[in-house]
């Protein structure tokens, strides 16, 4: 049944019940009639009027202006977006783990070492790495990167030659590619690592740089150059200078600070950028695009 007020034409039953809407509003329904006699107009949505909101709807949100700033939005920003969003997803990855690396087969029953901020990592892999590097002029040719943006280099490379580079893609490849003889790195207790791991991994130091991961090629690499994917040849002196003195011996506590230092530089940038990306989108990009949509 159904509650409505008498009219002339309905006839109506007496009902004295007092019922509530709302606790500070109540109505006397005076009569109640059933449902079947009310002579009320249908609620069904016709097809006519379904046709009539999608058209609002169309005319509203979908007009010609709207549709040319979405597709120069689109044209403008989408690529934008999209790389922006796959470079976020892996810092992201990057913050939340401090490194993923894949052992090759020959490493798999390898010790593994644990450095600051560092996933574990095979320490015949480590070790391959520094045994190639005693100078900057073992991480290859500073010049390399010069002649490729310029055609040409300054001569002869000097320590105020500021201007030479070397890229993290490059001295991974040198690294990899190096015919240096590999030496093994000697601290004052004897060989880095202890003589057993030298006894067994010592072929496979020398022999298999190729099967580096990239992972252990970029902890050495952030020692000297923290978050930048450059390294400057003063910097990279620095830090070698204190990881092997004078005579060669290897300082294992200088090249834990060392890594510390660059994996924090490495952290501390990724936030950086994304506390940028943050404001820059709350400030600019969000007003910019409510206005660019009139939303």
């Amino acid at each position: 049944c159904a509650f409505v007020f008498p009219t002339a034409s309905s006839p109506a039953i007496r009902c004295p019940t007092k019922i509530a809407f709302d606790p500070a509003i109540s109505f006397d329904l005076d009569h109640v009639v059933a449902l079947s006699h009310i002579n009320a107009p249908s609620f069904v949505v016709s097809d006519v009027d379904q046709a009539k909101g999608a058209s609002y709807f169309f005319s509203k949100f979908l007009d010609k202006e709207t549709i040319t700033s979405f597709i120069t939005f689109l044209f403008l920003f989408a690529g934008l977006g999209v790389a922006l969003t796959n470079y976020n997803i892996k810092l992201f990855k990057e913050l939340s783990t401090p490194g993923d690396i894949s052992v090759p087969d020959s490493l798999t029953d390898a010790p593994l070492i644990s450095l600051p901020l560092t996933s574990p990592i095979p320490l015949p892999s480590l070790i391959s790495v520094l045994s190639r590097i005693r100078t900057s002029d073992d991480l290859g040719d500073w010049g390399a990167y010069k002649k490729r943006i310029t055609g040409k280099t300054s001569s002869p490379l000097t320590l105020e030659n500021s201007c030479l580079w070397i890229l993290k893609e490059d001295f991974r490849e040198n690294i990899r590619t190096s015919r240096k003889r590999a030496e093994w790195p000697k601290g004052e207790d004897g060989y880095y690592g202890g003589q057993a791991v030298y006894d067994k991994w010592s072929k496979w130091v020398r022999s298999s740089p190729s099967e580096i991961p990239d992972y252990v090629l970029d902890i050495v690499y952030s020692t000297w150059s923290g978050s930048s994917k450059i390294s400057e040849r003063p910097a990279v002196d620095k830090v070698l200078s204190k990881i092997f003195d004078s005579d060669g011996i290897f300082n294992e506590k200088e090249f834990e600070k060392a890594v510390f230092k660059g994996r924090a530089l490495r952290f501390v940038g990724i936030g950086g950028f994304l506390g940028v990306q943050a404001v820059l989108f709350g400030v600019f990009i969000g007003p910019a695009f409510m206005e660019f949509f009139e939303l």
